[in-house]
C-alpha cells in the first residue's frame, strides 16, 4: 500500500502503527457525531394561551430571541442587590405602576417578568395585561429556580 502524494496529511490525525509501519486512521464521517451549536430562534408563546413561561424557555429567549424584549425583575431593591439576572431592569412590585411608564415604550412591547419564586411576577403580569400590555409573561419558578437549573453562580436566599 502506498500513500497518495496528493493527499495532505494532518500531523495531528490519529494514526495506527503496525509492525513499525505508520497508517493514517480514517474514520468515515457517517460514524461521527458532532455537537454543533444550534442556531435556534425562539419566539414568545401566544399570550392568549399562557401567562407563564418556564425558566428554560426564558433562558432560550434571552439567548436566541427573534425580537427585542424587556427583562424585568419585580422584587424589591434589597433582593435585587443579593442577586439578579444580567440585563434585568428593576421595577419593584410595590411601585410597579410608576415603574412601567419608564420601562415600556408601548403596549406591544414583549417582556419577561421574574421575582423570587414566581408569585409576584404573575401578579405583575396580570396587572400589565389589565393595562393592555398583553405580551408579558411571568417566569415560572423565579430567580430561585433559575439559580438551581440555569445559572448556579446566582446566589440563593
Amino acid at each position: 500500500m502506498q500513500r497518495d502524494p496528493h493527499f495532505a496529511l494532518n500531523q495531528n490525525a490519529p494514526k495506527i502503527i503496525v509492525e513499525n509501519t505508520e497508517f493514517l486512521l480514517v474514520i468515515p464521517l457517517t460514524t461521527l457525531h458532532f455537537n454543533l451549536p444550534k442556531h435556534t430562534h425562539m419566539s414568545f408563546p401566544d399570550p392568549q394561551t399562557t401567562k407563564e413561561i418556564s425558566i428554560h424557555d426564558a433562558a432560550s429567549l434571552i439567548d436566541h430571541a427573534e425580537q427585542s424584549f424587556l427583562l424585568v425583575d419585580c422584587r424589591e431593591p434589597n433582593e435585587f442587590e443579593i442577586c439578579n439576572i444580567e440585563g434585568a431592569d428593576l421595577a419593584p412590585l410595590s411601585n410597579f405602576e410608576m415603574e412601567i411608564e419608564t420601562l415600556f415604550i408601548d403596549e406591544s412591547d414583549h417582556a419577561l417578568i421574574y421575582c423570587h419564586h414566581g408569585g409576584r411576577s404573575l401578579q405583575a403580569v396580570e396587572f400589565l395585561r389589565s393595562k393592555g400590555y398583553l405580551n408579558t409573561f411571568s417566569v415560572k419558578g423565579g430567580i430561585d429556580l433559575w439559580s438551581q437549573e440555569i445559572d448556579p453562580s446566582i446566589a440563593r436566599y
